[in-house]
């Protein structure tokens, strides 16, 4: 059992921090990030903010929640992000197995004692620290990252460095990930996991049209399992109420926005046909801070 736990909990920290706008357009975010996370130069562009994301995932088996700010100071920015993954009431089986032969195996005639099953949780949490600079058309910006993951009593702790740049020229944009470029480790108590390098290369066009706003925006992912794409649009009406829409290879997504005086509010429902637990939900709100 706990390595079918240690499986989920190794999974794409990309998906799991999404910001729901971005997780409405399939994940596309190298361009027009909700966080730090998506891409380094996120505190330079845009105003101070603070938020929080949380959703149900796994089929409601697991939660994830993050809470991200960032300060625009002009031609500098900085930014956090705290992100918890938790597994919570999973039962505990390592002690109760009623080892008649002594070899540790469950064997024909052997059974597991109910009373010395215990409820236990697994979690994984990430603390990102980041600065960003700002000259002219182009931002960028670097991202420390720190892991610490427990899965039933197994404590890991490892870290990683993001860096990432935005080139925006009027209503067009184009972002650059490098993710995890030192092949971020988590070190355990008997082993090692390492988090491979990937690069995320992505655009995004504004177009205005009376009181409508239209956002096609993609994605290109190169990662240790190959390369694949994220393609969205996200349609607004004043700036204030947002539909939007995405695709990848077997899976898509919908989401809505709200801003609402200086918060902004956004829910997506993603579904992934490959997966054995295809729904997702994501909910986020979000404070602005504007400078008078």
């Amino acid at each position: 059992m706990i390595f079918l736990f240690f499986s989920i909990l190794e999974g794409d920290f990309q998906n799991l921090i999404q910001d729901a706008r971005n997780f409405g357009i399939c994940g596309v975010s190298s361009s027009i990030p909700g966080s730090p996370f998506d891409n380094p130069s996120f505190s330079s562009i845009n105003i101070s903010s603070i938020g929080i994301d949380g959703g149900y995932i796994f089929g409601g088996l697991a939660t994830v929640l993050t809470l991200k700010g960032s300060i625009n100071k002009g031609v500098s920015g900085y930014g956090f992000l705290f992100f918890n993954h938790m597994i919570p009431g999973i039962p505990d089986t390592r002690n109760a197995l009623v080892d008649l032969n002594g070899n540790g195996e469950f064997d024909e005639g052997e059974y597991l004692d109910t009373s010395k099953i215990v409820m236990s949780n697994a979690f994984q949490n990430l603390f990102l620290f980041n600065i960003s600079k700002k000259s002219g058309s182009l931002s960028y910006g670097i991202n420390l990252k720190i892991f610490y993951e427990n899965i039933m009593g197994e404590r890991g702790i490892g870290g990683g460095i993001d860096l990432g740049g935005i080139y925006k020229n009027k209503d067009i944009s184009f972002g650059l990930v490098l993710k995890d470029i030192t092949s971020s480790m988590i070190i355990w108590e008997k082993t090692k996991d390492r988090i491979s390098p990937s690069i995320v290369l992505g655009g995004s066009y504004r177009i205005e049209k009376n009181d409508f706003g239209f956002l096609p925006c993609f994605d290109f992912i190169i990662d240790e399992t190959g390369f694949f794409s994220l393609f969205g649009i996200e349609i607004s009406y004043k700036d204030m109420v947002m539909f939007s829409s995405g695709m990848k290879k077997g899976g898509f997504s919908f989401g809505s926005g709200f801003l609402v005086k200086d918060y902004r509010l956004n829910y997506s429902l993603a579904i992934d046909i490959e997966n054995d637990f295809p729904i997702t939900h994501r909910f986020t709100i979000s404070k602005c801070f504007y400078k008078e």
